[in-house]
């Protein structure tokens, strides 16, 4: 059928996001599963490779993160173990969207500094 009508049924269906891996597919293929990828609120995943193919598996089933500022406005989006998001110096919330739902209230980011945060503290060595 409509791919594209798929992917909005999910959506309206409450699945979160829909990403999508591909490996082996060709120019015209990887934009149109981009395109599929962001109307579903989620990123496509390019593979070249068995090991590629691993990470880009690992990473498109991380749990997606939001960040807000302090007015509440959404500055910032990814996805657990994925590529680290650059934001300004500030203090933000961060929610990620796990079951259940993991929330850090007042993370401060300093400039030059990079700020990681633990989803699992209890599990540390």
């Amino acid at each position: 059928g409509d791919p594209s009508r798929a992917v909005r049924r999910l959506r309206a269906h409450g699945i979160a996001t829909v990403n999508i891996v591909g490996m082996g597919l060709d120019r015209t293929t990887r934009r149109q599963m981009r395109r599929l990828a962001r109307l579903g609120g989620g990123s496509y995943f390019d593979a070249r490779d068995a090991s590629g193919l691993e990470r880009a598996i690992t990473v498109a089933v991380s749990a997606p993160f939001s960040v807000t500022d302090g007015s509440g406005r959404t500055v910032a989006t990814g996805t657990v173990g994925g590529s680290p998001v650059q934001l300004p110096p500030g203090t933000y919330r961060v929610i990620v969207a796990a079951e259940p739902q993991v929330v850090f209230d007042a993370v401060v980011v300093s400039e030059g500094k990079r700020t990681v945060l633990d989803l699992a503290p209890d599990l540390a060595p």
